[in-house]
């Protein structure tokens, strides 16, 4: 499909932008209650564990759909 115009930058500016508040959060959440002993470590690790499997199965359902509505040239 042929690109509009501005269309990479947008993206590359969301692929910066974006990141940054979505890690801060947890970065704050892990500095307080990560370093409070065995039980905080298990509870980030859990938790991670937990966002991870959740991940996983939210893509293997998305991609699918995202793909199929992509045109690709064969040759």
């Amino acid at each position: 499909m042929p690109y509009q115009k501005g269309q990479k930058m947008t993206i590359m500016i969301m692929n910066v932008l974006v990141p940054v508040p979505v890690m801060m959060v947890p970065m704050l959440v892990v500095s307080k209650t990560g370093y409070g002993g065995a039980t905080g470590y298990l509870a980030v690790v859990t938790t991670l564990i937990f966002i991870n499997l959740l991940l996983s199965k939210w893509q293997k359902r998305i991609i699918p759909r995202r793909m199929a509505k992509y045109e690709f040239v064969e040759g």
